[in-house]
């Protein structure tokens, strides 16, 4: 008995944000937390401790998130993966991000990209296949705790991990920044 009450508490444990809720803002299509349909209006506020704890989308599908630090809209067939310090890491597709605050803290990080809390916007498309990020920021500067490059600079594509190992970066003309724009709708 005493091992099943056990079990019982590890596989329904749960853990508070540490930095606030997350409000599902828009979504459109099939979008999950946990397995869980997502309707606008929604607030995680924790975590499960046996769970996988990701946000989903699935094709044609899109999703708005609000933390208390940024806007965050998930493309379709992407994976957002969630701690309880609110660090989000996207595994898989595409995401636009809008940060408001500066902090030391990390808002989002891909498997070779850490960004802080810093005034920017960008976008960030992950290829689990070839293990690699590549970051379009849009406005602001992006800054991050890397030892390579400490900022990302606006109006400006980055490529790393994978084909990048050299750590690419080119400047974007408008129309290239439109282009990576319209990858994601405005909801």
């Amino acid at each position: 008995m005493k091992l099943q009450t056990l079990l019982f508490i590890i596989t329904f444990s749960t853990t508070l944000l540490a930095n606030g809720p997350i409000k599902i803002k828009a979504q459109k299509g099939f979008t999950s937390f946990n397995g869980e349909n997502l309707k606008p209006g929604i607030l995680i506020k924790e975590i499960k401790e046996n769970a996988e704890n990701q946000f989903k989308t699935g094709m044609g599908s899109y999703l708005k998130l609000q933390t208390n630090d940024a806007t965050i809209t998930l493309a379709p067939n992407s994976k957002l993966k969630m701690n309880a310090n609110n660090e989000l890491t996207l595994i898989k597709g595409i995401l636009k991000i809008s940060a408001k605050k500066n902090t030391d803290e990390i808002i989002i990080q891909t498997r070779e990209l850490k960004l802080k809390n810093s005034e920017f916007s960008a976008i960030l498309k992950v290829n689990e296949l070839f293990n690699e990020t590549e970051l379009i920021v849009l406005t602001g500067m992006a800054a991050s705790p890397n030892k390579i490059k400490e900022s990302y600079s606006a109006n400006n594509w980055y490529g790393l991990g994978g084909r990048f190992q050299a750590k690419s970066e080119l400047s974007l003309d408008k129309a290239k920044l439109d282009y990576f724009k319209s990858l994601l709708p405005k909801i």
